[in-house]
């Protein structure tokens, strides 16, 4: 038990310094202060306000609306604050309205070039570095083990400029969300090579049926929670495998990963 439980500290301690450092489309320092935005809004009670009213059009103006304090551009953390905390009341209208923000709040920092495409894929790299920072503390609290701090920003410029580096044309809606994903017959392998991915171990990442599907416009993100999930739940590859075989020393199986998925999601009332 002991071994295990330092093989998932030693996982989130480092999907942690992943998250602080250079990424996709966001540099380092971008990354790092959207983890601090996430982990002081995982602590933030003025949401209950939003939760109390609902599903309703205009949900990200209506976040403007709220007194929270944010660390950095208010615009951009107001975006943090949806996905760490408002998850469940999320639609393609937001979504839509929350892409659009993050671009015209990056580039009057001087941090955004390209189209929509990349509009998506900031979006997107946003989410996974919030979920990836409220993933570890959820981990920290369940467990009852003291949240470490986040890690020092490891400065750096980001891995790719455009989409089209890992994608031959447009990203394309997935059919089971209102996310874009990388298509199987437009993936770019030198671009994934870029990002230390194997094109023919990736592929399956592009199944519309996979959840990873929708984080494809991030290679090097998706990487890094591959990284993490590999360790702190079952290899990434069984994910969409139901009769996977429960990896040594774990205690949960793919069967059983879903009754708490469901639990979780039903919870939250999410979506999706």
């Amino acid at each position: 038990m002991e071994a295990r439980k330092a093989e998932l500290d030693a996982a989130c301690k480092l999907f942690m310094e992943q998250l602080t450092g250079p990424g996709d489309f966001l540099t380092g320092a971008r990354r790092a202060a959207i983890a601090r935005e996430a982990a002081q809004a995982a602590e933030c009670a003025l949401c209950s306000k939003l939760r109390h009213e609902g599903n309703g059009p205009d949900l990200l103006k209506r976040a403007e609306g709220l007194r929270h304090q944010y660390i950095g551009p208010s615009g951009i953390g107001c975006l943090v604050l949806c996905v760490a905390n408002l998850q469940e009341l999320l639609n393609a209208e937001w979504y839509e309205a929350a892409a659009e923000k993050l671009a015209v709040e990056l580039g009057s920092l001087g941090e955004f070039q390209g189209g929509q495409d990349e509009k998506v894929a900031c979006l997107t790299e946003l989410v996974a570095v919030v979920a990836g920072t409220i993933g570890v503390r959820t981990f920290y609290t369940g467990t009852g083990m003291p949240i470490p701090q986040l890690p020092p920003t490891t400065e750096g410029a980001p891995l790719f400029k455009s989409v089209s580096e890992f994608c031959s044309g447009k990203l394309e809606r997935t059919c089971y969300a209102w996310g874009f994903q990388v298509m199987k017959s437009k993936i770019v392998a030198s671009g994934l090579e870029k990002a230390g991915q194997s094109p023919s171990k990736w592929v399956d990442n592009a199944n519309p049926i996979s959840p990873y599907s929708k984080l494809t416009p991030t290679p090097l993100s998706l990487s890094h929670q591959h990284t993490w999930m590999e360790v702190m739940y079952i290899p990434p590859a069984d994910v969409i495998n139901f009769f996977a075989q429960v990896p040594q020393g774990r205690c949960l199986d793919r069967p059983g990963m879903e009754l708490v998925a469901g639990a979780y999601a039903g919870a939250v009332h999410c979506a999706f």
